[in-house]
């Protein structure tokens, strides 16, 4: 069943609930969504990236790089 329909059937069904109710159900929606959210993987973290490409500079002098990117200025 296309989604919209769904959507349009269950807004039928919800309209003749009073406003408390609607509000109890926007709230179990939400709690729906919020309990989604919890077990999704969150995204990575900037700490992920510790020492990533360190094995890049294993074998450079960090001071004689230095000197040579300093001959550009």
């Amino acid at each position: 069943m296309n989604t919209s329909l769904i959507i349009d059937k269950i807004i039928n069904e919800i309209r003749p609930l009073d406003d408390d109710t609607k509000i109890r159900l926007i709230e179990k929606i939400l709690g729906l969504i919020k309990s989604n959210e919890k077990k999704k993987k969150p995204a990575h973290s900037l700490s992920d990236l510790k020492a990533l490409g360190a094995d890049i500079w294993l074998h450079e002098d960090i001071t004689e790089y230095i000197k040579n990117e300093r001959k550009w200025d």
